[in-house]
């Protein structure tokens, strides 16, 4: 049986899911990158200025209320479907820092799917 989207009231993060009406313009790989309120918000920041910033650097300019492993998470999501990029690797410690890259800055359809759920992801959930 499936299960009708539109039907009923929704809850926390799943309230802001990608609108059908955008989902289906996308291919699977970048609907699935963008069906998540988080990962269009790094999209946005990215996509605002061409330099890569790392998961700690949007986290102190764009996103200050998000840990930066959620971020990383939700980064390393984008990066799988292509949707951004790791720009530059660099050894941290024990760990590797990653800065990242939009690989869709340029494109219109998307950055007009991120200004019309901009709205419904700034309300919360």
């Amino acid at each position: 049986m499936d299960i009708d989207e539109t039907a009923g009231p929704m809850r926390g993060n799943h309230a802001r899911r990608l609108p059908i009406e955008f989902a289906e313009l996308l291919t699977p790989p970048v609907e699935h990158a963008l069906n998540h309120p988080l990962r269009r918000e790094i999209v946005r920041a990215l996509n605002q200025s061409e330099a890569a910033r790392s998961a700690g650097e949007l986290a102190t300019e764009s996103l200050p209320k998000t840990a930066v492993t959620l971020i990383n998470y939700h980064a390393g999501v984008l990066a799988t479907c292509e949707v951004l990029r790791v720009a530059e690797s660099e050894p941290n410690g024990e760990s590797i820092t990653r800065r990242y890259a939009s690989n869709v800055a340029n494109d219109p359809q998307i950055a007009a799917i991120l200004g019309a759920t901009k709205p419904l992801d700034n309300r919360g959930g």
